[in-house]
């Protein structure tokens, strides 16, 4: 590896780590000779912490060139020959990408899997640390809104409208970041999804071409969706984990972020990696509402969703129709799918993961009453509920008896729910061949308010469902050797 250090003094009141950069690569680089340096601890790329969710990154295309560049044997610099990547390492010891996020994609895409693999540009201020009271000037205009202990939950889209460039963080790494455009930027590769692929390290599947194409490459708007086909019959669903919106429609919003992330179901798309077929949608509800039937799927009115006043002003027909267009076709795509594993399999189970509020009545607000609010309700009101009993039984069982922070979960059936549109309209599809568990946990993972996680909780609930599929695939089987 090649490094070169220097100190960039900076003495002017205001100055920041990005004046701190400018200065070096307008006056100190040029000319500098590198010396070898030996990597003492490794930094995994995907572990990096990221300023940007997904509608943040606004140039996808952008990283199909960086990837061959890559592949070719090259190095994404800039024209000085300073690295487009650039980090800094927090008191807490977290890496933090600050700039140069579709370059550190590609190189993921390329095959790498370090942060020493790829040329970057590290910024401290003399002891190899930057502080919290520092971090927050990474936002740039925003700084004065954050304070030292709360930019963690945050990040930011310099595209968007200077009121709503600052957003409440969704994917909370590189990694998440890049699993969330993966199909994006696997298609950039020209390489096709192959069933049973490894790529970067995991099995991929078989990623659907017709849900993975919505990415406007003109305006780089978020895939609408994500969906993997992969081995087996468990099929892990998050409907409402998505936030971001066409242009369009973002336009037209009359809500503030925070009052739209409390209503989706933000984080339950970590959790589908519980199944090796998984669809991941990556739109808000508030563009269209695919747990809701076709008429109402575009919400139209207050009382659609949830008294909250939604659009400046009354969606048009164009905008309700291209909406619908997703609809149509998501429902498409998931039939296609579904259909597949009918035929291999004969039954399937799908985890319809979704999440609820609890304190509606603000944040400082007492709790709901706990008795009609369980942490985690299971839904099985549009299923034939003697034909599934084994499966539904051991899957409540299983995570009942799963071990979480603060103790065991609180696991109860059709208290709060009894299952949406989606589910009964799977069991209407596939009355023979279908089970879904429709789980919704009550928000206790996270601040519903603010949007902040609990993320040691959320990775204690992702493996709390990991832990119930070896229990729900051997009821499923004993069910498929029973069936005539």
């Amino acid at each position: 590896m090649r490094v070169l250090t220097s100190q960039v003094p900076i003495s002017a009141a205001g100055q920041t780590l990005y004046d701190a950069v400018d200065y070096f690569e307008r006056v100190l680089f040029k000319g500098r000779l590198r010396t070898p340096c030996r990597v003492a601890q490794r930094v995994p790329l995907r572990g990096i912490m990221s300023l940007h969710n997904t509608d943040g990154i606004r140039d996808v295309p952008q990283i199909g060139g960086m990837i061959r560049q890559v592949l070719a044997g090259g190095d994404i610099l800039r024209a000085s020959g300073l690295p487009n990547a650039r980090v800094v390492v927090t008191s807490e010891n977290e890496t933090v990408l600050f700039d140069g996020h579709h370059t550190v994609m590609a190189y993921i895409a390329a095959g790498c899997n370090y942060l020493d693999e790829v040329p970057h540009l590290v910024v401290h201020n003399g002891n190899g640390r930057v502080g919290d009271r520092e971090i927050p000037a990474l936002f740039r205009t925003h700084s004065k809104e954050l304070s030292p202990s709360d930019w963690r939950y945050y990040v930011v889209n310099w595209e968007a409208p200077a009121d709503r460039q600052l957003r409440v963080r969704i994917q909370g790494s590189i990694g998440e970041l890049f699993d969330s455009l993966c199909p994006q930027i696997f298609a950039l590769r020209d390489r096709p999804a192959k069933l049973g692929q490894t790529w970067r390290g995991r099995v991929m599947g078989t990623v659907n071409p017709a849900v993975q194409n919505r990415r406007n490459s003109a305006n780089g708007e978020a895939a609408f969706c994500e969906m993997v086909e992969g081995e087996g019959p468990l099929v892990a669903v998050a409907l409402h984990h998505g936030h971001a919106v066409r242009a369009e429609v973002n336009r037209l919003l009359a809500m503030h972020e925070l009052d739209r992330l409390r209503e989706e179901d933000p984080y339950t798309g970590l959790w589908a990696d519980m199944a090796p077929t998984r669809i991941m949608v990556h739109r808000s509800r508030f563009e269209v509402d695919l747990n809701r039937p076709r008429e109402g799927a575009v919400y139209r009115r207050p009382q659609d969703a949830w008294g909250l006043r939604v659009w400046k002003e009354p969606p048009s027909e164009k905008l309700i129709r291209d909406s619908l267009t997703e609809y149509d076709e998501f429902y498409r795509s998931v039939s296609d799918l579904l259909s597949r594993l009918a035929r291999r399999f004969g039954r399937f189970v799908i985890f319809d993961l979704h999440s609820y509020n609890h304190r509606r009545a603000g944040p400082d607000a007492p709790r709901a009453n706990e008795a009609e609010d369980p942490e985690v309700n299971v839904s099985t009101g549009t299923m034939d509920r003697s034909r599934w009993a084994p499966v539904v039984d051991r899957f409540i069982t299983e995570l009942q008896a799963c071990k979480i922070p603060g103790g065991s979960l609180d696991v109860r059936e059709n208290v709060r729910f009894c299952g949406g549109h989606f589910s009964r309209w799977v069991h209407e599809t596939f009355p023979e061949s279908s089970c879904v568990l429709s789980i919704e946990f009550k928000k206790f993972f996270m601040d519903e308010w603010t949007g902040k996680p609990n993320r040691a909780m959320i990775q204690a609930i992702g493996g709390a469902l990991r832990s119930t599929v070896p229990g729900v695939l051997e009821e499923l089987t004993r069910l498929l050797a029973k069936a005539p």
